[in-house]
């Protein structure tokens, strides 16, 4: 059980992921006694050894839409395929009502304890900071 902002939350599943250059992450999937869901991700970057372990709450959105500030075209469709074929990361995302800024980006692959290969969450994963 983990208590976060006076709530008891129940600890669903852990995964653990580190790749050969010593970049980590541990993510906890929580969920509240009215079924909320949320990922707790505890993250090591030897790249950024100011900050030498960083937290994050994310929550899976349902039907999101996906916009390039100003634009009405919906990214959703697209977004997955442009960040895994390495196209340059969307400055400026919006959703939500909100602006996000591309701040920094992670890929690779872990290795299970049976030894199978997996992508790590099949994407690119992209960390955006809320800009208003």
């Amino acid at each position: 059980m983990i208590y976060y902002h006076g709530v008891q939350w129940r600890v669903k599943d852990v995964s653990h992921y580190r790749d050969p250059d010593g970049y980590e992450t541990e993510e906890w999937l929580l969920k509240s006694p009215l079924s909320k869901e949320y990922y707790l991700l505890r993250e090591v970057d030897p790249e950024n050894p100011s900050a030498e372990v960083n937290w994050y709450i994310a929550e899976q959105l349902r039907n999101p839409a996906i916009y390039e500030p100003g634009s009405s075209r919906d990214l959703l469709t697209s977004l997955a395929y442009e960040m895994r074929s390495g196209q340059e990361p969307y400055p400026q995302l919006q959703t939500l009502n909100r602006i996000y800024i591309f701040e920094s980006k992670t890929e690779g692959t872990y290795e299970s304890e049976d030894g199978s290969e997996y992508r790590i969450s099949g994407i690119i994963g992209m960390q955006l900071t809320c800009g208003i």
